[in-house]
């Protein structure tokens, strides 16, 4: 990828993450910036061949618990990530995801997380969430508000030990983190 191409990602990343949220905006704003993110991080990751049953399988979305992405879900259901269409399904709990490529942990499923990242640990599954710690705790990519912009935390060992690659264009965007040895729920 030459130079000017890696501006021009950079600079769109920017501009989406770094959009400001001002105080009178509604919550439903913010998750539509989430969900083009989202969409955006997709594009930046690499699963294994084997995780699609052909080239024109869907990329599966997975939301675990209550949808507070709405409709902001509708505007990128069925756009094409790395080729594959993608298809959103909505579950409970982890043990329905089936062979989901990513999952979107809500804040209603806090108390399950160390659950959830234990029922997809090893398996190429992207796990995100916009919880305090996630990415500490194992998740993958999580979502924060800092100086009222939209940001995210990258879990580069958790990724990786997922059989998963992630582009170094996006790595350059995110925050780092490491995994804490805390056993206990999300604080």
């Amino acid at each position: 990828m030459n130079a000017r191409k890696k501006i021009i990602i950079a600079a769109f990343f920017l501009i989406l993450c770094g959009t400001l949220l001002n105080a009178e905006s509604d919550i439903s704003r913010e998750y539509v910036i989430k969900t083009a993110t989202l969409y955006n991080i997709l594009k930046f990751i690499e699963w294994p061949t084997d995780t699609f049953e052909n080239e024109n399988s869907p990329l599966q979305l997975a939301i675990i618990g209550d949808d507070p992405l709405g409709k902001a879900l509708g505007s990128i259901e069925g756009k094409s990530v790395k080729g594959h269409p993608l298809a959103v399904t909505y579950h409970e709990d982890a043990s329905s995801v089936g062979l989901s490529h990513a999952v979107f942990v809500t804040q209603n499923q806090r108390d399950n997380v160390a659950q959830i990242l234990q029922q997809l640990e090893g398996k190429p599954v992207l796990t995100v969430a916009d919880l305090r710690s996630f990415a500490k705790q194992g998740g993958m990519i999580n979502f924060f508000i800092e100086n009222n912009k939209i940001r995210f935390e990258i879990n580069a060992n958790q990724v990786y030990a997922s059989e998963l690659k992630v582009s170094s264009n996006l790595m350059k965007l995110g925050r780092i983190v490491s995994t804490q040895n805390n056993k206990g729920g999300l604080p």
